[in-house]
């Protein structure tokens, strides 16, 4: 874990949606999808992971709030 990226937004760029999920990794269950264009905000800690950085966020989706590890592959500043 690292503070390399700073506490801001992200926008999920990824066209079919971004899995969320409990930990890092592709093996780890999905909490939820999200579409593309939904914002997350990321609390300054990530998770290399397998030549990717899986970085931890908190966004709120169709009314629920969740925390979880999404790709940094699949978000823009």
């Amino acid at each position: 874990a690292s503070d390399v990226y700073k506490r801001q937004t992200y926008t999920v760029t990824a066209r079919n949606g971004l899995n969320v999920r409990n930990a890092a990794g592709t093996n780890q269950d999905i909490l939820v999808s999200i579409p593309k264009g939904t914002k997350v905000q990321n609390y300054g800690y990530y998770t290399p992971l397998g030549g990717v950085n899986w970085l931890y966020v908190k966004f709120t989706y169709r009314n629920v709030t969740y925390t979880g590890f999404c790709s940094a592959a699949h978000l823009k500043k």
